[in-house]
């Protein structure tokens, strides 16, 4: 939310990416598993409120570069815990709101066999 601009932004954003996993370090108690990656970007975002011009949808595409570890616990070897640290480039739709720049994601992974 933009409040000198009485705006809002929504952004969906859905891309493929691709990472290379390095070198594993195993201990008795934790799994680490250290990646690195690329990938790209679909953005959809929506502008709404006043002060806005026209357009107010826009889609671009993007690029992103990251890494990253994911950490399992030996109790738990299925669950996988990830924290990983990108950037993110895109050409900003919309002045008043930046879409790129340093992005950090946590995510867990349940693993089926």
């Amino acid at each position: 939310r933009n409040d000198l601009f009485g705006s809002s932004l929504t952004s969906t954003q859905v891309g493929p990416r691709v990472l290379m996993a390095l070198r594993d370090r195993v201990s008795d108690s934790l799994w680490v598993r250290p990646y690195v990656g690329a990938g790209a970007r679909f953005y959809r975002s929506s502008v709404s409120g006043l002060g806005v011009g026209v357009p107010t949808t826009d889609n671009r595409i993007g690029a992103q570069m990251f890494g990253g570890v994911e950490l399992s616990a030996a109790g738990a070897p299925r669950f996988g815990l990830s924290v990983d640290v990108g950037y993110d480039w895109l050409q900003n739709p919309f002045d008043q709101y930046t879409l790129n720049g340093v992005a950090v994601a946590v995510s867990g992974r349940w693993y089926v066999r």
